[in-house]
């Protein structure tokens, strides 16, 4: 995260410098500040005011000095930093009290020096999901947006990820808020169409981050889709899914080029599909369906008509099927993680392969590169809204530096 030196805070050492004792714990929190920028954790600045008198502040380490010395030489570049970011932390003399502030539209947490003390404190932003492919899924996905937009850049994110365990995510919230740590939550909507109810996990966890969103440094991220397989359209997921789930996923892609019935793909259970029992149970599920389903005859697995006329369906007869379980991680891991390059390394290996599976591959890789350039305008906007979260509450220094 974004970790901004206060003026306040200067001043303060310049008034009471004479005594040790009275900032004593001030140097240790700087000096801990300093490593979390060093060791990449974090983005450290400050104004000029801040870095020129923190350079030759002898009480800090000779480590921490020579840290304040290379921001200073950069200091025209740290105002791009509170441009680029729209969430930061404002680290204020002991005087000061907690709180939260929206500033010139920036979320801004003004923190006293003295929270930095422990420097637990000053760990990687804890990126919570509700599993450990979550967090795997959500730091790639930050680090392919930050590549596409900025390129090679002077910062990167780097999350401590931690699996919140489902339906008990809220107790990974409680404990980073109440041990003062720095996290960010990422919950499933769960939602079956636009209007319905969110699941109960996320029930949980607005109900938690009520008590610590304006006393902790901590954010949740409520998905504006069903979950985090609804961000990524089907014909993407086409790059590197399992063989037998190239059939489902060509069913999917019907909508996804429907300009009046894409938006069923953000609400719809990617892994599960849509079962009978579902449909029928839920009248408003079905208002929300009928009309795609009618339309595009070829996505159900039966007419809707035959429902009631067919045999007895069983209730987890697939209206709609699902695809793999598992089709987010293969994505994750072919997309974000250099999976299609190796697959390609490994096949070119492989004497008298078919030109077109190297061919295929290679496309993939070409437009996969090219991800949020390729993706759907419609799935950008809520891509873009997390990705800012994510690079704001994960951002860390890229570069380094010689103490």
């Amino acid at each position: 995260m974004l970790l901004n030196i206060d003026d306040s805070l200067i001043t303060y050492l310049k008034n009471n410098s004479s005594n040790s004792d009275l900032i004593v714990e001030e140097v240790q929190a700087l000096n801990n500040l300093s490593l979390a920028h060093r060791d990449r954790k974090h983005i450290l600045i400050g104004t000029l005011n801040a870095v020129e008198f923190l350079k030759d502040f002898t009480p800090l380490d000779h480590s921490t000095q020579r840290v304040f010395s290379n921001l200073y030489s950069k200091f025209s570049f740290m105002g791009a930093y509170e441009e680029i970011f729209d969430s930061q932390i404002l680290i204020k003399s002991r005087e000061h009290i907690f709180s939260k502030d929206s500033i010139k539209e920036k979320i801004v947490f003004q923190v006293p020096i003295t929270e930095f003390i422990d420097s637990e404190s000053i760990n990687r932003t804890a990126l919570i999901g509700e599993d450990r492919t979550d967090c795997e899924f959500y730091e790639g996905l930050a680090k392919k947006y930050l590549k596409e937009k900025y390129g090679d850049i002077s910062f990167s994110v780097n999350f401590h990820p931690e699996n919140g365990g489902g339906d008990s995510t809220w107790k990974a919230l409680k404990y980073y808020s109440e041990n003062k740590k720095i996290s960010i939550t990422i919950a499933d909507s769960d939602k079956r169409y636009p209007k319905s109810t969110v699941g109960n996990t996320l029930k949980k966890l607005r109900t938690e981050y009520k008590k610590h969103e304006n006393n902790a440094i901590t954010e949740l991220v409520e998905l504006t889709v069903r979950e985090k397989e609804n961000l990524i359209p089907p014909s993407f997921y086409l790059y590197c899914c399992n063989s037998s789930d190239t059939a489902k996923l060509k069913k999917l892609s019907l909508l996804e080029k429907s300009e009046e019935h894409f938006e069923k793909l953000f609400y719809l259970d990617y892994k599960e599909g849509l079962r009978v029992g579902n449909y029928k149970s839920d009248p408003k599920l079905q208002e929300y369906l009928i009309d795609s389903l009618n339309d595009i005859p070829n996505l159900a697995s039966c007419r809707l008509e035959d429902l009631d006329v067919l045999p007895v369906l069983p209730e987890n007869h697939c209206l709609i099927e699902g695809i793999s379980t598992h089709i987010s991680e293969y994505f994750s891991k072919g997309v974000f993680y250099n999976g299609l390059e190796k697959d390609l390394e490994e096949k070119l290996k492989v004497p008298d392969i078919p030109k077109h599976v190297i061919d295929e591959l290679r496309s993939n890789i070409e437009r996969k590169n090219k991800m949020f350039k390729h993706m759907p305008e419609s799935f950008q906007v809520h891509l873009n809204e997390i990705c800012k979260k994510l690079v704001d509450w994960g951002c860390s220094n890229n570069i380094f530096i010689s103490t």
